[in-house]
């Protein structure tokens, strides 16, 4: 299995990372299926968990649970079974593309743990201003998708993995300048870029990549609307409640954003 990449993608909810599996899946050299959750916890505790593990990885890859199970239980370390899963998942879709992502916003509490499995792969987080992250809801469901201290958590994670093959980026960027922001991170994957993959993405999803994150946006071109949603006087005290949290307003200056 000689893959070109290996790309883990993690960071905040709510932050644009199905987006970017979306356009990363519609590229001639990458493919990025759904979100499966395995790294989130060591290949030790997946393989005692093996029937359970095999179902929620397969609901993701559809390769069989039986593909599953041999390829965790027959491995040495996540990067190892992942490669073995890719594998069996490109093969199985006639894909000629030799880089896999998997993107699970929580894999930053593993980044540390996969980098020292191998020295060849590479990391993106997600971010997003914090203010837009804690205000996000899911479809019409009125309790919101992530509370102060998961942000804070993670910005905690993402800022504190110093790795050379880590890159961050801002929903902001990849909402307001796709072209430029997706060159760039095909230029530090060492892959070719065409512009098609950020304006024709949306030709390539399934509905049920929409109906499964209820955003319908995601079958749309790619817009900005979303930017600064924080604003709306629906969620005033919410954003009280933000910015009365110190490590919260430090996480989000740290990262760029305007108070």
């Amino acid at each position: 299995m000689n893959w070109k990449q290996r790309l883990i993608i993690g960071g905040l909810p709510r932050s644009g990372s199905t987006l970017f599996r979306l356009v990363l899946n519609s590229s001639n050299d990458v493919f990025c299926p759904p979100e499966t959750g395995f790294f989130r916890k060591s290949l030790r505790h997946r393989q005692k968990n093996i029937h359970r593990v095999a179902a929620r990885v397969d609901s993701a890859l559809e390769i069989g649970e039986e593909a599953v199970t041999s390829c965790v239980l027959s491995s040495s370390n996540s990067i190892e079974a992942m490669d073995k899963m890719m594998w069996i998942y490109r093969t199985l879709n006639h894909f000629k593309k030799k880089a896999w992502a998997e993107k699970t916003p929580r894999n930053c509490h593993s980044y540390q743990a996969l980098a020292e499995q191998s020295n060849n792969v590479k990391f993106v987080s997600i971010i997003r201003d914090g203010r837009d992250v804690v205000t996000s809801r899911l479809g019409n469901l009125k309790t919101y998708h992530c509370d102060v201290e998961r942000y804070v958590e993670t910005m905690r994670l993402v800022f504190g993995f110093n790795h050379p093959a880590h890159k961050i980026l801002r929903y902001e960027d990849i909402v307001t300048n796709p072209l430029m922001t997706f060159k760039e991170l095909f230029d530090w994957l060492e892959l070719p870029f065409h512009e098609s993959y950020v304006t024709h993405y949306s030709t390539n999803i399934q509905q049920k990549d929409v109906d499964n994150h209820q955003q319908a946006l995601l079958s749309k071109p790619i817009a900005s609307t979303q930017i600064e949603r924080w604003k709306k006087p629906e969620y005033s005290q919410r954003i009280i409640e933000f910015m009365e949290n110190r490590e919260a307003v430090y996480c989000l200056e740290l990262s760029g954003y305007k108070v």
